[in-house]
């Protein structure tokens, strides 16, 4: 009894709203994910005593599901990967040695590094505990200052656990690195020939730079090493890596801090409209823009293959204005040399368009990340019988010892740096130089997103040293209560600091040639093989780093045996003739968890097929009510025909404070650009939602748009085409509800590109109005002086709609807009403003 009521005391002290208390511990350490009373803690605090009633009910029906499955659960048999590694991966299931990092010490240094939770083999009552358990964050309230908290990444808190120590004769094929170029060959000398395999690891993880995992205090998804993006031409590359995991669409775009405002990165019209106030609205027009800058540059029209240094790369091909901001101080930080000392070849790379094309890598057909992260898709391919990893082993270390030295591998494959190699084996030639990267990693308490994409590009000192920022929650859809900031310093090789990228000197060449002379010799005396970046002395993309393991194999092997994996791969790709629709739904600010209907729903999840066009929907909800948080899994589940969703991928809740629905719409599009739906519709919940109007609506951007691919930003008419503009600004004076919107459509040439963006409510679009908005306000300023009006409560968008519109309105919206929106008594009369010119935010009058 007693224990009884210390319980109940404890619980309750933890439910008192306490206003000095940070949202996250301050600790700089890295902790666990909170349990879902301690999530419970947080959402109730403040609450009316019913309020709070309510969430104790919720939490003892929790407490009873984990106490349950505990009691049921056996802990599962980890392997001893201390000194006397297993002589095979545990089954079952399969855990390699490099699938769970020991959990480092709690530390205020800079880096990081991750920790891994005790798993059990009670993988059905677990999964049974999830549907029960919340999945979404509860309500967390936003601080009035961003504290960062610094953690650690680095990878040297990993104590040396997985020292090689077998007897090397069972082994046919020695690989130095299970990075990317390692893998590809251990999976095909493996699982193809049958051979023996040996990895010698230096870091105390597989994936080589590639690696992620899950940072402990956020739950956040983050690369250890920067961001990584897939991307690739090469059709045997993209067959090859869907043999170990499901791939997600994803096109990578970069948004960078230039002189105050956020542009698109690489240089494209939009760049150049914002950044010097020009009005180019065609590929003509940029394309005479760009020789006109070009002629005035102090190099002249020059030809690129002529230059003579990066910096008359870069004046040659965007001007002088250009070059100025973006590229000369950019290059500074990222060589410490400025760009005409360095050869032409680093500038010639950077990409310019003469369109709307915002992707960093506009020519690559595929690009994507792998769905459960890149450590997940390296288990795989390193998860057979022939294979064994020993991590935190370095292989000059090795070499010292006369049993490992004296034996005779079919054949070594080194992937490291190719100098490192021969200046062991006692060469006397110049070591090469490389580049590194400082990583700084905070964590900030953040309910939404802190910066405006993904990467966001410093290309001025007035922003910081750092030449880029990631945020890691952007990707995948992530949700948490804080968010995972890394910034890039680009440095010297110093302290043992990672190499990263080959220097790019004439000299630095010349030794490459000498060392690549040795290593032929190398190669023909002791079938010692140089593959990778390191050893290439080359900057790989990770397509190149997997095609040049491929193509050493071929050299070695032919192709049938690779014909016969890339077959394997290719059955895995899966089908892109489907229309992705993503409902974002805001629920109501008011109301208790008993009188939510949701039966609306049903219809929606049940529309599959759109004359023809295969429909996949993803439901994207905000609930700004703290009565309904976790509940609305749960409502979901029970209605007719949209449980697949909760048991999925396809439902992403985010617990938010209240707010105009507005922004509720500008944090749809802030934190899930990492994949918008080709279709988007915004459904205010607390007023009637139309079924039929959602659904016509969809069927219009189904024939007329996806049909034609040019939902998406990226397809290759729209990023040619000023899809913003309207040669029918007046509408006509009249009302266009979503059943005769067709008829306006077809009633100019540029009228299909309304199709991108519409109301679904009853008002339908209708004549422009006199804004009323307060002129100069954020985003309000430089708009037309009236704009047609368009419900912001239900309504639908394109992809390329959508980020053609985050493209240049950006700035205001993250900067003003949102902000804005957040504050209160303010934040109701600016929405109003707002819904005045929604529809400018989209469309533009012709000139």
């Amino acid at each position: 009894a007693v224990l009884a009521a210390l319980v109940v005391i404890a619980l309750l002290r933890n439910l008192l709203p306490r206003a000095e208390e940070p949202t996250l511990q301050s600790s700089a350490g890295l902790r666990a994910p909170d349990r879902p009373d301690g999530l419970a803690a947080a959402a109730a605090a403040g609450l009316a005593d019913e309020e709070r009633d309510e969430l104790l009910d919720r939490i003892d029906h929790l407490k009873k599901v984990l106490a349950e499955t505990e009691a049921n659960c056996e802990p599962r048999n980890q392997p001893d990967w201390g000194r006397n590694p297993p002589t095979s991966p545990p089954t079952p299931p399969p855990t390699l040695p490099h699938t769970v990092p020991p959990t480092p010490p709690q530390t205020t240094s800079r880096s990081a590094q991750p920790a891994a939770a005790t798993e059990t083999n009670c993988d059905d009552a677990a999964r049974g505990a999830e549907k029960e358990a919340p999945r979404s964050v509860p309500f967390v309230p936003r601080p009035t200052s961003k504290r960062e908290t610094l953690v650690d990444l680095a990878a040297d808190h990993f104590p040396d656990v997985l020292r090689m120590q077998n007897d090397l004769a069972e082994f046919d094929i020695l690989i130095v690195g299970a990075g990317l170029s390692g893998t590809v060959l251990a999976d095909m000398y493996a699982r193809k020939h049958g051979k023996k395999v040996l990895i010698l690891e230096r870091r105390p993880h597989i994936g080589g730079n590639c690696f992620d995992f899950r940072e402990t205090q956020t739950d956040i998804l983050v690369n250890l090493y920067g961001a990584h993006l897939f991307h690739t031409n090469k059709d045997d590359v993209w067959r090859y890596v869907h043999r170990f995991s499901r791939w997600t669409p994803y096109e990578h775009r970069v948004t960078g801090r230039v002189d105050g405002k956020l542009v698109p990165i690489p240089v494209n019209i939009d760049t150049v409209n914002l950044l010097l106030g020009e009005d180019l609205r065609s590929v003509s027009e940029m394309d005479a823009w760009i020789k006109a800058e070009r002629q005035a540059s102090p190099v002249g029209e020059l030809d690129v293959s002529d230059a003579k240094d990066s910096r008359e790369v870069g004046m040659g091909r965007v001007g002088e204005r250009l070059y100025n901001k973006l590229f000369r101080e950019y290059t500074k930080k990222q060589w410490n040399v400025y760009p005409e000392e360095l050869s032409p070849v680093v500038l010639s790379r950077i990409p310019v368009r003469n369109d709307y094309d915002d992707r960093y890598f506009p020519n690559d057909v595929h690009q994507a990340l792998p769905a459960d992260g890149y450590t997940q898709w390296f288990e795989q391919a390193l998860d057979h019988p022939n294979i064994k990893v020993f991590t935190s082993t370095d292989y000059f270390d090795a070499i010292k010892r006369v049993s490992f030295r004296n034996h005779k591998f079919e054949r070594t494959f080194f992937t490291g740096q190719i100098d490192q190699f021969f200046r062991n084996k006692g060469s006397e030639l110049k070591p090469l130089q490389y580049r590194s990267i400082k990583f700084e990693t905070v964590v900030l308490e953040e309910p939404s997103v802190y910066q405006p994409a993904f990467v966001v590009n410093f290309p001025q000192f007035r922003d910081g040293n750092h030449t880029r920022a990631a945020e890691y929650k952007h990707m995948y859809h992530q949700n948490s209560a804080a968010s995972v900031i890394i910034r890039e310093y680009s440095t010297d090789i110093v302290d043992d600091a990672e190499p990263y990228y080959p220097f790019p000197t004439a000299e630095n060449q010349r030794h490459f040639e000498q060392y690549r002379e040795l290593a032929k010799e190398e190669e023909a005396a002791n079938k010692v093989h140089f593959v990778g970046r390191l050893a290439n002395y080359k900057y790989f993309n990770m397509d190149d780093a997997i095609k040049n393991a491929l193509e050493l194999y071929v050299r070695l092997e032919g192709t049938t045996l690779l014909d016969e994996a890339l077959a394997e791969g290719e059955k895995r790709i899966p089908r892109t003739d489907a229309l992705g629709v993503h409902y974002v739904v805001s629920l109501p600010a008011t109301g208790h968890a008993r009188d939510l209907d949701l039966s609306w729903l049903a219809r929606l999840c049940s529309l599959s097929e759109l004359d023809g066009v295969v429909a996949e929907p993803k439901f994207f909800v905000y609930n700004m009510n703290r009565r309904l948080d976790w509940v609305f899994e749960e409502k979901l589940a029970d209605v007719a025909g949209c449980q697949e969703l909760v048991e999925g991928r396809t439902l992403f809740v985010r617990n938010v404070a209240p707010g105009p629905v507005e922004l509720s719409w500008l944090e749809y599009v802030s934190q899930h650009s990492f994949g918008f739906g080709d279709s988007n519709v915004f459904i205010d919940a607390s007023a009637k939602v139309d079924l039929q109007a959602i659904e016509a609506g969809l069927r219009i951007q189904a024939s007329r748009l996806f049909s034609r691919k040019m939902t998406q930003a990226s397809h290759a008419e729209v990023v040619k085409t000023d899809i913003r503009t309207l040669d029918s600004w007046s509408l006509n004076e009249k009302s266009w509800p979503v059943g005769s919107l067709s008829a306006l459509l077809d009633s100019g040439a540029l009228m299909l590109n309304l199709a991108h963006a519409f109301p679904l409510d009853r008002k339908g679009l209708r004549p422009p109005g006199s804004t009323g908005a307060r002129r100069g306000t954020g985003v309000l300023s430089g708009l037309p002086k009236s704009c047609p009006q368009m419900s912001t409560r239900l309504f639908v968008a394109t992809d390329a709609a959508i980020r053609r519109m985050l493209s240049v309105h950006r700035t205001n919206i993250y900067d003003s807009l949102i902000p804005e929106l957040r504050k209160e008594p303010s934040a109701e009369r600016f929405a109003r403003d707002l819904q005045s010119v929604w529809f400018c935010l989209f469309f533009r009058p012709v000139r």
